[in-house]
């Protein structure tokens, strides 16, 4: 850490030291952007009593949007400074201001620091999505399947150990299509407006959680002739704050690709976490691999994922599997029409639920045989649910 803090150091005097820091008489410029994104979704799901998706809806109406404020300039010495706010248009509280950082870039270092995801998710590859970003299933912002109490749900096959909070990235210049990337972030809470903290520093005894995190990432980009290769692995560490029973620190590690050839792009990806529990045989795995096609104003995609989160020895697992096909059009600059079919099956294997079941035979024992039979069925299949779901929507970038 004192390694990565020095040569901080040394790239601000860096910029500092290598001529006069004056600006260019305009100054920051400046620019508003933004994206805007919903859809409607006819939803079947596994609705049943006692069931996942019980008491939900078959159909619904979502939107989400986030506009960004942002402005960069380059000093007369060759030093570039920039910010970047982004503000989420759909939510009230903490996350209305939901990142927030400066950076600073000299000789092709950069220096990142304020509130945005670590060095490893930002140079990550991994599966296309079918439409559009907002329902792969990679990072959906629309999830139209309910998962009940089944842990694998909320695919992740980018680290996110530090999430956006506050933190320092900073990244190499590429050489010969690699480059390095690092991450601090001292604690994984925000303040409670959301805007950083402005309290002093935060406690270090909060129990559970993940603090002082520490995250690597790497990629190799490269092109030859029509085909772009992009190839990205990372890892994650986080320091456990007053470790209780069956915990310890968070360690993820990740692997991704990306490859292009004219209008093709295949990409996969792989994550495996220790979920920060230290009992045996409780790792979660994530992996996903996806095709899209773009011709004129369409593109066509499918993508299929997996996840399997162990619950300790002889406890059982739950598992997620989920496949979608999707297309895009393009009606004009920054307007596009999404269509798709997902299809979701999330399953447990539960080994309590057996052990009843084995040494309780159905209609053997009435009472309170009966009871722990039924208790554990409808544990069951509240972790279990399959789902279809059709989406139509659209998707505005300005």
């Amino acid at each position: 850490m004192k390694k990565l803090l020095y040569g901080t150091t040394a790239l601000v005097a860096a910029g500092l030291l290598s001529g006069a820091a004056v600006a260019q008489e305009e100054g920051i410029t400046g620019s508003l952007s933004g994206w805007w994104v919903g859809q409607f979704a006819s939803i079947s799901q596994d609705d049943g009593v006692g069931e996942a998706a019980a008491n939900r809806r078959d159909h619904e109406f979502q939107r989400f949007g986030t506009i960004t404020l942002s402005g960069n300039t380059e000093l007369d010495n060759g030093l570039q400074v920039g910010v970047s706010f982004d503000w989420n248009t759909e939510t009230v509280g903490a996350e209305v201001g939901r990142d927030g950082f400066v950076f600073m870039e000299f000789g092709g270092f950069r220096l990142e620091l304020g509130s945005r995801q670590g060095a490893p998710n930002i140079m990550g590859y991994a599966a296309p999505t079918p439409s559009m970003f907002a329902w792969g299933f990679n990072s959906p912002v629309f999830t139209n399947a309910t998962a009940g109490n089944n842990t694998a749900a909320g695919p992740a096959e980018r680290i996110t150990v530090s999430g956006t909070n506050e933190k320092l990235n900073l990244f190499t210049p590429r050489f010969g299509g690699f480059q390095l990337g690092g991450s601090y972030t001292p604690d994984a809470t925000k303040d409670p407006d959301g805007f950083g903290v402005f309290g002093g520093p935060p406690t270090d005894n909060d129990a559970g959680q993940q603090s002082e995190v520490v995250e690597i990432g790497a990629n190799f980009v490269q092109s030859f002739d029509e085909l772009d290769l992009s190839v990205s692995a990372g890892w994650a560490e986080g320091d456990l704050e007053l470790a209780a029973a069956g915990a310890e620190d968070r360690s993820d590690w990740t692997v991704g690709t990306s490859i292009s050839y004219m209008s093709w792009t295949f990409g996969a990806g792989y994550k495996d976490s220790n979920q920060g529990t230290s009992a045996a045989n409780t790792d979660r795995t994530d992996w996903n691999a996806g095709i899209r096609y773009v011709t004129g104003p369409w593109g066509v995609g499918i993508q299929y994922q997996e996840t399997e989160t162990e619950l300790g020895t002889g406890a059982g697992e739950d598992e997620a599997e989920r496949f979608e096909l999707g297309a895009s059009y393009d009606v004009g600059p920054g307007i596009a029409f999404h269509l798709g079919i997902q299809f979701v099956e999330y399953s447990a294997v539960r080994a309590a639920t057996a052990a009843v079941a084995a040494v309780n035979p159905v209609g053997a024992t009435p009472g309170t045989d009966a009871i722990a039979i039924s208790s554990a069925a409808a544990n069951t299949l509240a972790n279990e649910n399959d789902s279809v779901a059709i989406y139509i929507g659209t998707s505005i970038f300005f």
